[in-house]
């Protein structure tokens, strides 16, 4: 017998899906007009809040019938107000009422990356994944070998400078699966961070994406295409961890940030991403100390990145500022 309701897992682009339209539905602004279409009173110069029961007849009777993801919608419902994005007005299950208030920066209101803030980490990885470069290519000692960037424009590609200097030959690049092709790069002479320019123009896949400095102790998203042993492509891996410290003065000379998730070879220049999606740095490297006699076991490494501060400092000292990165300041 075959089941009305939908009870198997959703995929993120569905769940994220579901929550455009409950945040798009629930705008105040659209309830009378929404009302009239259900054939509903409306009162002028008056906003009557919606209910679950009027966004899922709403749909249906548009050809989207979300009846039978009923309970994914309630549970996405949960996390909207939870994060704050929706608020309950009163009502239990279809008609509990509900309106959207959040207030979104210029840079936010761009597109749906903020959504993080409700999804978690696995939208964010899922999101961040659209504009992040591979770049592979042969070393002096000819072995082939790859890093990560992101496209922070429609043109440039935010990268470490030892991703550049380690490769005397980049092969390829791929930005979510579509190949760019270098014109040249530059790098930062003391911190590490390079940028590499396209000959052709890319269309980034999010035009919300901003910096942001990090916070002690917040959720982040490490993504990258790594080289995996048995698999015949650099495969899209994802960690999840936390900031755990700022290092003011390093040997480098430039601050580093903490993370907890764990870097492999290859993730250099990949994105540190918050769960808002502000990007908080890039990966540079991991932090070890030779093992000692007192020591009973290997010393564990820490794994560090570049701080979204240092590297707007890096990018604005190099070739005079012309390269800046998108920053969010909430305006």
């Amino acid at each position: 017998m075959a089941r009305y309701s939908e009870l198997g897992p959703i995929s993120v682009e569905d769940q994220a899906s579901i929550c455009k339209l409950l945040v798009q539905f629930f705008n105040p602004l659209k309830s009378n007009s929404i009302k009239a279409e259900l054939n509903q009173p409306t009162t002028p110069n008056q906003i009557t809040p919606l209910s679950v029961m009027d966004f899922l007849q709403y749909h249906r009777a548009r050809g989207l019938d979300l009846w039978p993801k009923k309970g994914y919608v309630e549970a996405l419902i949960r996390r909207l107000v939870s994060s704050q994005v929706l608020i309950s007005l009163g009502g239990t299950s279809h008609v509990e009422r509900l309106i959207c208030m959040i207030e979104l920066s210029n840079r936010q209101s761009q597109g749906w990356l903020w959504l993080g803030r409700a999804l978690g980490s696995p939208y964010i990885a899922n999101e961040i994944a659209k504009d992040i470069a591979f770049i592979w290519g042969t070393t002096k000692k000819g072995d082939i070998t790859g890093g990560n960037g992101l496209l922070i424009s429609s043109h440039e590609i935010l990268t470490c400078k030892h991703v550049i200097e380690d490769l005397s030959e980049i092969s390829e690049i791929k930005v979510g699966g579509n190949v760019a092709v270098q014109d040249h790069a530059i790098v930062h002479p003391q911190i590490d961070v390079g940028v590499i320019y396209l000959k052709e123009q890319m269309a980034p896949q999010l035009p919300d994406l901003a910096f942001r400095s990090a916070l002690i102790l917040e959720e982040v998203v490490i993504a990258g295409y790594l080289s995996v042993p048995d698999s015949l492509a650099p495969t899209l891996t994802c960690q999840r961890g936390e900031i755990s410290g700022h290092i003011a003065e390093t040997r480098a000379g430039w601050p580093m940030d903490l993370f907890s998730a764990i870097a492999r070879p290859g993730n250099s220049g990949g994105p540190v991403v918050a769960l808002d999606g502000r990007v908080v740095g890039i990966v540079t490297r991991s932090l070890e100390r030779q093992k000692e006699e007192a020591d009973s076991m290997a010393p564990m490494p820490f794994f560090a990145a570049v701080p979204s501060q240092v590297i707007a400092q890096a990018l604005t000292e190099l070739i005079s500022g012309v390269t800046r990165l998108p920053w969010e300041d909430w305006s």
